[in-house]
């Protein structure tokens, strides 16, 4: 096993399959990009305007880094349309490196037909939907953050990332069990290990605390976060001066300049006694059970054909289903149920492609499975299919009809993929 698996393969330039695959999950990822895709609503804009001078307060650290600009003469000026210029650069990143930790995965076994349609599962994902309904919410913010923390890890810079988680935390509170735990699990899988018998610098499933310790920053921080919100001596002073704060901005409506200061100074105890009775009827929810864990499964059931042969595979397998499900925790905190329910294909995803990057892909031949490409037939037949439940009551752009007309490129593709797919043993990695 080794952290740079992908860096220690063979690259060769792309070939016409390989062409063939990206255009066609760049199109289906532009659709479903395209099913959601809004401005930042007064919510999210809302956030953007609160900084530190407010005192320590719970995501205000993207606020604070822009508010020089906005102090300006132009800033002031056109406050909102730079926030929604800020929040669309994010959004177009995340898109670009989403799709890079994809296309990373799919090099890394080769662009099998297994793995394309894998690739056609997460292009056309809910997360997908999601990421353009929460433009200009901090989630696609402290998603990068977590990629770069768990990329820093793999270039054995740990300190650095737990700086990055550190960041995250400040931007929203949500990373500590998202980010933090894959940051771990990326951790535990870089450490080297014994292989072919040689003995490396460590041989057990657990690695060395002392790799660990950065992780004790962004665990210190998210203490400090609760400990403050705790220790807030009068919140409603400090929800009335926020309150008369974004009052100055025409563009924040509908009560948001009384329900964002009071999301930013409740403690998180306070939510837990007001949401946590709900959570067993957010995580039933059938159609969450319908909509996303297949895809879920999809990638923990590629991620265990991956380990195929290791030894420590069972307890990888049994990590990385925690790591991906753990984000449902916050249902007992939080009202946004279909948002916190995409995080799980978020965290997924992250493993897969920290598990490609960890572990030399099995061979090919070993990874070939009818079963496995139906099932991904299936999962891309349900994200198509079905609405994802929107918040602020907002639905879908495109009708259902419309929509199966703009996947049909996906659809052509897919099939072409089941009839004449690459032979296992012409796969080859590439960049």
């Amino acid at each position: 096993m080794t952290s740079l698996n992908a860096s220690s393969r063979a690259r060769r330039p792309p070939d016409a399959w390989t062409r063939l695959s990206r255009a066609a999950l760049l199109w289906g990822f532009a659709v479903t990009l395209m099913r959601a895709l809004r401005a930042p609503n007064d919510w999210a804009m809302a956030h953007w305007l609160i900084s530190y001078q407010f005192g320590p307060l719970k995501r205000a650290l993207p606020g604070t880094l822009l508010h020089p600009l906005l102090a300006t003469p132009f800033g002031s000026a056109h406050t909102e349309q730079i926030i929604v210029v800020v929040c669309s650069m994010i959004l177009a990143l995340f898109c670009v490196v989403y799709l890079r930790l994809v296309f990373s995965v799919l090099g890394d076994s080769g662009w099998s037909a297994e793995s394309v349609l894998l690739g056609a599962a997460l292009a056309t994902s809910p997360v997908v939907v999601m990421a353009g309904h929460v433009n200009g919410y901090f989630d696609e913010a402290f998603f990068l953050l977590t990629w770069w923390a768990i990329h820093l890890v793999f270039l054995d810079r740990r300190w650095a990332g737990a700086l990055a988680l550190s960041a995250a935390l400040l931007m929203h509170e949500s990373v500590f069990v998202i980010g933090v735990p894959l940051a771990l699990l990326a951790i535990w899988l870089s450490t080297p290990r014994e292989t072919d018998g040689a003995r490396a610098r460590a041989g057990s499933l657990m690695p060395p605390l002392r790799r660990m310790l950065p992780l004790l920053l962004p665990v210190a921080v998210f203490g400090a976060l609760v400990l403050h919100q705790r220790s807030i001596q009068n919140p409603i002073a400090t929800r009335e001066a926020l309150t008369e704060y974004l009052a100055r901005f025409s563009f924040i409506g509908h009560d948001r300049d009384k329900r964002v200061p009071k999301a930013l100074t409740t403690a998180f105890g306070d939510y837990v006694q007001t949401q946590g009775p709900r959570f067993w009827l957010r995580f039933l929810r059938r159609r969450y059970c319908v909509e996303i864990l297949p895809g879920v499964a999809l990638c923990l059931a590629f991620a265990a054909r991956w380990l195929r042969g290791q030894r420590s595979r069972a307890w990888v397998m049994a990590a990385g289903t925690v790591t991906s499900l753990i984000p449902l925790s916050l249902l007992a905190i939080a009202l946004d149920t279909s948002r916190i329910w995409t995080y799980t294909l978020v965290t997924a995803t992250t493993f897969v492609w920290i598990v490609s990057r960890t572990f030399h892909a099995p061979e090919p031949r070993a990874r070939d499975s009818a079963l496995f490409r139906w099932a991904c037939v299936a999962v891309v037949g349900i994200n198509m299919l079905t609405t994802v439940e929107l918040m602020d009551l907002a639905v879908e752009r495109y009708s259902a009809g419309m929509r199966m007309l703009l996947y049909v490129p996906v659809v052509a593709f897919v099939i072409f993929v089941l009839l004449a797919r690459r032979a296992p043993t012409d796969a080859a990695p590439t960049a």
